[in-house]
């Protein structure tokens, strides 16, 4: 999967817009929309450049348990519903 495949949430808290990928636990933020969008992919690159070396893992192999593991019985239209519904912002893509 390559970053511009990557969903994220943009919501606004306080004075700045706090973006989330739901792909991968890294959240950055800006003074707009497009700004914390373009900090969280550019923080998602260097991320992704650090672990390309790193050799491939699956979830068994992986300490600890996967975050939020009772969204595993929702599908990603509903649980991006449920974020909308609260006032987050999905943007698909880059």
């Amino acid at each position: 999967m390559s970053i511009s495949e990557f969903k994220n949430v943009v919501w606004k808290e306080g004075d700045s817009y706090v973006a989330q990928s739901l792909n991968v636990d890294f959240t950055n933020f800006g003074d707009s929309k497009a700004g914390a969008v373009a900090n969280l992919r550019e923080a998602l690159e260097l991320y992704l450049e650090d672990t390309a070396a790193l050799p491939a893992q699956t979830i068994e192999e992986v300490e600890g348990v996967a975050a939020w593991p009772i969204l595993a019985q929702f599908s990603s239209k509903q649980i991006v519903r449920a974020l909308e519904k609260r006032g987050f912002i999905f943007i698909s893509t880059w």
